[in-house]
């Protein structure tokens, strides 16, 4: 009888603690897993040194000769200038603006450069645009219509270093290129020409 009253007591109170609405507490807690993911930058730029052959009496080329060979001659007429520019406000010169200045078929200019990595991750130079043209690999000379006449009016001559890797902080190697005015060049004209280089993450360069 003792055993019966006990189990009423024990039911009783079971029932009184799921009418008031307390129940058995079960301990728990979660074990959480949370990432961060700190990603690099890839930035880079002219730097300020910037290297023109013509300091006086100029220099001439053959249109229809090899690449990267010039000849000085007795007269001080034509001359170029250079500007480096911050296209995208970052703090790095992204393009290269070269003016030629009272200059005539034959002249040459030759004009050499450094880039440098200024992100965190190492980079390859991918192409060249010159003249609003696209290059993956110059081996040879290449001709730029630069009044949009359809007419060429300069032959370009440009150092192979695409694919070069470049570290970050690291400047590159000198980077040239040689521009000789062509025949079809307009007289009494500043022709005006732009060059960039794009590059990529080193672990994703290849070419079309």
């Amino acid at each position: 009888m003792k055993n019966i009253g006990t189990t009423l007591l024990i039911s009783s109170i079971v029932l009184a603690l799921v009418i008031f609405g307390i129940g058995y507490a079960l301990w728990s807690e979660n074990l959480y897993i949370t990432g961060e993911a700190d990603t690099g930058e890839l930035d880079w730029g002219f730097t300020t040194t910037v290297s023109t052959m013509d300091h006086g009496l100029d220099y001439n080329g053959d249109p229809a000769g090899q690449c990267f060979y010039a000849y000085q001659v007795d007269k001080d007429v034509g001359s170029s200038s250079y500007q480096l520019l911050d296209d995208d406000c970052d703090g790095d010169y992204e393009l290269l603006k070269v003016t030629l200045n009272n200059v005539y078929p034959r002249y040459l200019e030759d004009i050499s450069f450094h880039v440098v990595n200024t992100g965190t991750i190492p980079l390859r130079i991918w192409k060249v645009i010159i003249g609003g043209n696209e290059y993956y690999a110059i081996t040879g000379p290449i001709f730029v219509d630069l009044n949009g006449d359809g007419i060429a009016d300069v032959r370009i001559c440009w150092g192979d270093n695409f694919g070069v890797q470049i570290e970050p902080g690291q400047v590159s190697g000198e980077i040239s290129f040689e521009i000789i005015v062509l025949q079809n060049a307009p007289q009494g004209t500043t022709l005006t020409l732009t060059i960039s280089l794009v590059a990529v993450q080193w672990n994703e360069y290849s070419t079309p």
